[in-house]
């Protein structure tokens, strides 16, 4: 579960992410509002997708009919108000995530709505996309455990 916490940055507020209940490990700290731009060692402004937490698993292939490896991952989202995909119901997104020798993608993912289990017929902005792409790349290897 990421456990996201609001920290003094000289003068300014930021927020911590990327951090395991209970793990000992790297700590990233952003500035609020902003998204670490891909390896760039930059930020950006805006944050497209806010996970308030989500779960990871590897899905069995007893057959091993397709290559590579599967995992699904349920993630729980907070929505702005003003975005065309809030609900006041709440949001989750449901990924199924492929990962062969070095490579990972999304095969597919669907927009959940929480208290109705409804799937919602809208799509992800190709920022949004590329950002829970590299969610997934990051944290796939929990499914493991």
């Amino acid at each position: 579960m990421a456990v996201l916490q609001r920290v003094d940055l000289s003068g300014g507020e930021g927020v911590v992410s990327s951090v395991q209940a209970g793990s000992v490990g790297r700590v990233l700290v952003r500035p609020l509002g902003s998204v670490y731009n891909g390896g760039i060692g930059t930020w950006k402004d805006e944050v497209m997708l806010t996970v308030n937490e989500y779960s990871v698993e590897l899905v069995k292939d007893p057959f091993q009919i397709l290559a590579g490896k599967r995992y699904e991952f349920l993630i729980d989202l907070e929505i702005e108000e003003d975005d065309e995909i809030y609900s006041d119901k709440g949001i989750y997104i449901k990924v199924v995530y492929k990962v062969d020798g070095e490579q990972g993608s999304i095969v597919n993912y669907d927009l959940i709505e929480k208290s109705t289990d409804r799937h919602l017929d809208l799509d992800l902005e190709t920022e949004e996309e590329a950002e829970l792409a590299a969610f997934c790349k990051e944290h796939y290897v929990e499914g493991e455990e």
